[in-house]
């Protein structure tokens, strides 16, 4: 929520909402990892993981309280990470 006086200029105002608009798209864009040992670091404050299998990659996606994290991986590498995460697993 907003709270704007009408004693700001058209330009001051602006940029306070351009600000504004920013920060907050910023928290809805998933984080990449590329750390294999950092996914399974984060896999313990993680609420689950999903798994989607494309054809010759792996997306982990985990998803914490405060964010998405990915991680883009082969079939092997995958298996070998999901056998040894912590949270619960949702095959996609």
């Amino acid at each position: 929520m907003i709270f704007l006086s009408f004693d700001y200029n058209r330009d001051k105002l602006r940029l306070i909402v351009e600000k504004y608009e920013n920060r907050k798209a910023e928290k809805q864009m998933p984080k990449e990892i590329i750390d294999e040992n950092q996914f399974i670091e984060l896999s313990k404050i993680a609420i689950h993981c999903r798994v989607k299998r494309g054809k010759e990659d792996v997306k982990l996606k985990l998803r914490t309280k405060k964010y998405l994290y990915t991680y883009k991986t082969d079939i092997k590498t995958a298996d070998d990470l999901i056998n040894k995460i912590d949270c619960s697993i949702i095959e996609l």
